[in-house]
């Protein structure tokens, strides 16, 4: 029988990076109604992070969306669909989003 993949990988890429990036604590504030703060942990990288995308693909506007919303800074390629050109680098990845640290 095949082995389970890692529940990171099941999950799926991005879920992995999130739980590497941002970690949620529970508080409680002096009135005792529980606030949830966001710490977010940003690797130490001069350049920002590269999202390689098209524009109107839905998992790259979640991708764009939670790195906005976690303030992470990021900037994008456009792939072009047909060629596909800009993942050349890759020998493993030929859909998008990629993200490259």
């Amino acid at each position: 029988a095949p082995a389970a993949p890692s529940p990171a990988l099941a999950r799926g890429p991005l879920l992995a990076a999130h739980r590497g990036l941002c970690s949620a604590a529970a508080e409680k504030s002096a009135d005792g109604a529980a606030a949830a703060g966001v710490v977010v942990k940003m690797p130490s990288v001069e350049e920002p992070m590269v999202l390689y995308q098209y524009q109107t693909c839905p998992f790259c506007n979640k991708v764009r969306a939670f790195l906005d919303l976690y303030g992470i800074p990021y900037r994008t390629v456009e792939v072009n669909p047909l060629s596909k050109a800009e993942l050349k680098f890759s020998a493993d990845y030929k859909k998008v989003p990629v993200a490259v640290f």
